[in-house]
């Protein structure tokens, strides 16, 4: 990536490698292209990989909204004075 970062006189492409479905009770298999997780494969991928401790389908952790709510305040700003 720094190279990439470095080159500025040609097109750069990185390249890396990823594992379909990590996490996954399949991962690594055509089984998590396309399709969602099922609910206990979800929730073990949530706990066990991801270390969320949460069941819920879709969480925002408080660290974050603050994080985008702060920033949200700050790019306004920047618009409002141009």
């Amino acid at each position: 990536v720094e190279t990439a970062k470095s080159t500025s006189d040609q097109p750069t492409l990185i390249k890396i490698r990823t594992t379909i479905g990590y996490g996954s009770k399949n991962e690594g298999t055509s089984a998590t292209h396309g399709a969602p997780l099922k609910p206990d494969d979800l929730s073990q991928a949530k706990t066990d990989v991801y270390g969320l401790g949460t069941d819920e389908p879709f969480t925002v952790s408080e660290d974050v909204k603050e994080f985008f709510e702060k920033r949200t305040k700050e790019v306004g700003a920047k618009c409002d004075a141009w």
